[in-house]
């Protein structure tokens, strides 16, 4: 979560034992539900799961208002909101198909990235098809 709001604000942020964010394990929350609860001065965030917690991460990401110019803010404000949701579907699937058309390693980083973003649960990386290899090996390169 340091990480993602760093690059959304674009400034450094340290990481407190004590904050205004509190995860909170709740062991009858299904795979992948979560509740985000904004308070004026504090951060719920419960799920059950990695999962409920990485999708509560995301929509709270989601939350923050950036402004288009990227630059860093004086301050940000969020919205007092309470937030339940659960997976409807037990599988939210991408297939990247790299048999038929290459996709170097920056790009694959930023799918996997938007697919967390927009709570994915399975990534199905196509990689060979019958004698379809399509990794970039530097010592191949003639």
């Amino acid at each position: 979560m340091q990480q993602e709001l760093q690059t959304l604000l674009h400034e450094p942020l340290p990481v407190r034992d004590k904050g205004n964010i509190t995860f909170q394990h709740c062991a009858q929350m299904t795979e992948g539900a979560y509740h985000l609860l904004i308070e004026q001065e504090h951060i719920w965030l419960q799920a059950g799961s990695e999962a409920g917690f990485a999708h509560a991460v995301s929509t709270l990401l989601q939350l923050i208002p950036v402004k288009p110019s990227h630059q860093a803010q004086a301050a940000y404000s969020l919205p007092m909101v309470e937030v339940q949701d659960a997976p409807h579907y037990g599988y939210r699937g991408f297939m990247l198909d790299c048999a038929r058309h290459f996709h170097g390693i920056e790009r694959v980083k930023f799918l996997l990235d938007q697919l967390a973003r927009y709570k994915f649960n399975t990534f199905h990386w196509h990689l060979t098809d019958d004698e379809g290899w399509r990794v970039e090996i530097d010592a191949t390169q003639s």
